[in-house]
């Protein structure tokens, strides 16, 4: 096998190689942003948060100084919808697991509650579907103040607050 050849086939793998490197992260659901990465949350008014209407279920996507705004006001439910390996590896104080996947076996830990419990959801991070498929299961049952930290645990470790292993 010539040099030329050699390098030429070595590339061809190396292109591959990154190619399906790249498609695995977009399409995974805790990839990461490649490129600069602007989050797309929207803020809500403090007003939707301490909103006593009770009248129509909703899920509402709050930020982290949100969500510490109503843990430190509101007598509220904090759920870790992540899998029951993330949650005791770490997670926020207070909060009970409920994994999405596995609602069925969980559900006991939140169907006590009445209905117009505050409930705040979250997981991994911003690229996590798992909260909000916790949510809408929760939405079904009739639960109408329904909090989403989208930033999820990982943003809330990087700023520093307190969590627990």
């Amino acid at each position: 096998m010539k040099v030329n050849d050699w390098a030429t086939n070595l590339f061809k793998i190396i292109g591959a190689a990154l190619i399906l490197s790249i498609a695995f992260n977009y399409f995974s659901p805790n990839g990461i942003p490649l490129f600069g990465f602007k989050s797309e949350l929207e803020v809500i008014s403090d007003s939707v948060l301490f909103s006593q209407s009770t009248s129509d279920s909703f899920i509402t996507d709050i930020t982290i100084q949100q969500a510490v705004k109503l843990i430190e006001t509101r007598n509220i439910v904090l759920i870790d919808a992540r899998s029951e390996t993330e949650y005791s590896n770490f997670h926020l104080l207070g909060a009970i697991n409920i994994p999405s996947k596995t609602f069925d076996q969980h559900s006991e830990k939140i169907l006590n509650h009445k209905l117009d419990t505050t409930l705040i959801i979250y997981c991994e991070s911003i690229h996590c579907n798992q909260s909000y498929e916790l949510a809408k299961l929760l939405a079904q049952f009739g639960f109408n103040k329904i909090f989403v930290m989208k930033e999820g645990i990982q943003e809330w470790i990087e700023r520093d607050l307190p969590f627990t292993k």
